[in-house]
């Protein structure tokens, strides 16, 4: 990843790459934990006085539990000492070999939490701990006061305090409609809301046990938003039938329940809580769902449901090209796992069968073409060289329930053509609902997207393979920047800085959306913003937001200060950051 956000840069700005290539070598680089913050930061090998190198240090610390704030006996440590290296692809030299680290350290905290490293020398190294049903705290709220890296050694190396989070779990049993325990065949998933620079996801939970009582756990779990989805077993001979001759059979659930007033619920998990969830399938009515496959060979498919599940019943082959289902009534999609299906989706049973349904499955990607020009008028426009302010564009596929999922990135070769000279790139994507980001060069943000006649500010691009895709055209213009302070307590503060849009020029928010870290004087920068109006706000711990959900940022309302900003103009901003985040 290093390397490739290296050559990106290269082709963004030869004249500051001009050949050469950086290779970064890491022995060891693991995100810290709290209180390292007055130890001093990084420093290559060759910036460390060849005596200073070989004096001996005393490194102590303390592991607390994030929630008790009492120390953790027989937490296992680990010193890691981190190498930085760099050489030259292009230059005429041979490329050397990376050096080699000593040896990890190795102790346990005793029953006060503490440890002990005697007799280390004056190198970056990084700490971590570990202890059975605990996790890393700091990926969990990592504070704008918490340094990301390792640490140097030296003469006022002061304690280092690492939190360990107590796991939170989720057991419970399967029973059949009768209410006699299923102890084999059925199937759970756990799910967890996410969130991606700034849209929400929906991660996988992790795997559970399944026990031969009819029993499962979840083990090891972070905090979180969770719900659960499970299936009875499938027989895969048919449904069966009640006394009417009606087709019936037992079907997933879902934890919690969704109704009409929430659709799509939640349950929260706190560190170190457990929660006991039980099910038993309800036996209901099945209707006989037809349909017919276009493919270009055959693929194993499945049908699944708003929340994920797809162990419904599909008779005959799963590579069959006529598709006969048997399904309670719901919304589902055709799945194979990949983004390569189109077709009749969703589709509706609602108290009856359902018939004729068409579906295609086909590989491969469908090639979009990406334009990239600057606004006319704008004070960029006179000067319309590579890269003309894009870095590159980043298809992201709008998932049923409004979750999203990164599906490609454009190509960057900065290919110019036409007058007024425009720059040419593409993008590859299966089909599907999309939306963009865009991540730029300088000063520039993306004033208008569009596709045909779709305004991707306004509504999603629906991509058929059946279609010729019409070039993603991207009009860039002068953007505006913010540049302020903040405080906390009274004084000045590091804390994570947001600028979420209300009214921009653009009408949607095309940027990597991310947040600002102010210094240790609280000054922060937060440029290319799109003109127009932002609610402004500081935080001490970085927030999962997804700011497409108006009920996240109403709690930010009263907390921040709406800026408008002017392009080409930078806008001064003065907050007071939240130390505490809602759940």
């Amino acid at each position: 990843m290093i390397l490739s956000r290296l050559q990106k840069a290269k082709a963004m700005n030869c004249a500051a790459l001009a050949g050469l290539t950086l290779a970064l070598s890491l022995a060891v680089f693991a995100p810290f934990s709290l209180g390292q913050a007055g130890n001093a930061p990084p420093e290559s090998p060759d910036s460390i006085h060849a005596a200073k190198a070989t004096e001996l240090y005393r490194v102590t610390g303390l592991v607390l539990d994030d929630v008790t704030n009492r120390p953790l006996p027989g937490a296992a440590v680990r010193l890691q000492f981190v190498v930085f290296f760099a050489s030259c692809a292009n230059c005429d030299a041979p490329l050397l070999a990376p050096p080699q680290p000593p040896p990890p350290m190795e102790t346990v905290t005793g029953k006060d939490g503490r440890f002990v490293f005697n007799n280390v020398p004056a190198r970056n190294i990084s700490i971590s701990a570990k202890k059975a049903n605990y996790l890393d705290a700091w990926p969990l709220h990592r504070h704008a006061s918490e340094p990301a890296g390792p640490s140097l050694i030296g003469k006022d190396v002061k304690p280092f305090v690492i939190r360990l989070a107590p796991a939170a779990s989720i057991s419970g049993a399967f029973r059949d409609h009768s209410g006699s325990p299923i102890r084999k065949n059925q199937f759970i998933n756990l799910w967890r809301l996410g969130a991606w620079d700034g849209w929400p996801t929906l991660d996988y939970g992790g795997f559970a046990t399944l026990n031969a009582d009819g029993s499962y756990l979840f083990a090891n779990l972070p905090p979180g938003h969770y719900y659960l989805a499970a299936a009875p077993p499938i027989d895969q001979s048919g449904p069966a039938h009640d006394s009417a001759g009606h087709a019936v059979g037992e079907t997933p659930l879902r934890y919690p329940p969704a109704s009409r007033t929430k659709p799509n619920p939640f349950f929260t998990l706190r560190e170190g809580q457990h929660a006991h969830v039980d099910f038993q399938f309800p036996l209901k009515p099945l209707h006989r769902v037809t349909g017919v496959m276009d493919e270009d060979q055959n693929y194993s498919y499945s049908i699944e449901d708003a929340d994920r599940v797809n162990t419904y019943l599909v008779t005959g082959s799963p590579f069959a090209r006529k598709l006969e289902a048997w399904l309670p009534d719901g919304t589902f999609w055709l799945s194979t796992g990949r983004d390569d299906v189109s077709g009749t989706m969703p589709f509706e049973v609602a108290g009856s069968d359902v018939r004729n349904l068409q579906f295609s499955i086909r590989g491969g990607q469908i090639h979009i073409p990406v334009e990239v020009s600057i606004a006319p008028g704008d004070p960029a426009s006179a000067a319309p060289e590579p890269p003309q302010g894009l870095w590159f564009l980043r298809m992201i596929r709008i998932l049923p329930r409004g979750y999203v999922q990164v599906a490609g990135e454009s190509t960057e070769t900065g290919k110019m053509e036409g007058s007024p000279p425009h720059r040419l790139e593409s993008v590859s994507v299966g089909p599907g609902d999309y939306t963009v980001e865009i991540a730029v060069w300088g000063n520039f943000y993306a004033r208008s997207v569009v596709s045909g006649t779709t305004d991707l500010a306004l509504t999603p691009l629906t991509v058929r393979r059946e279609d010729e895709p019409a070039p993603i055209k991207i009009v860039l213009a002068t953007a505006a920047k913010a540049e302020g302070v903040v405080r906390a307590n009274g004084r000045l503060a590091r804390a994570w800085v947001y600028a979420v849009p209300l009214d921009i020029e653009s009408k949607s928010d095309f940027r990597v959306f991310a947040p600002a870290a102010s210094d240790n004087n609280g000054a922060f920068q937060m440029h290319p913003l799109a003109p127009g109006s932002y609610l402004f706000f500081a935080c001490d711990t970085e927030l999962p937001l997804n700011v497409h959900d108006p009920g996240e940022l109403a709690y930010w309302l009263p907390r921040g200060k709406i800026v408008h900003l002017v392009a080409g103009e930078t806008a001064g901003v003065l907050l007071t950051s939240v130390n505490h985040a809602p759940e």
